[in-house]
């Protein structure tokens, strides 16, 4: 995967986090739960655990490489 110029590592983890929020949403909206109760619960799951803390930590562990 080929870096854009000037950090291509942090807009490709924009990319992908406003592709989560977008995805997530839309799925709330036909589900028909608050979004934001959704988003709660699974930040406290396992697997939200994990994808928070790639978010989080991807841009200086380099785990956020493809």
């Amino acid at each position: 995967m080929q870096l854009q110029r000037g950090g291509g590592m942090n807009w490709k983890l924009v990319r992908w986090s406003l592709g989560v929020f977008v995805f997530w949403g839309a799925l709330c909206l036909i589900q028909g739960h608050p979004f934001w109760h959704q988003f709660v619960m699974a930040g406290f799951s396992p697997l939200g655990a994990m994808i928070w803390l790639r978010i989080f930590t991807g841009t200086w562990t380099g785990m956020g490489r493809a």
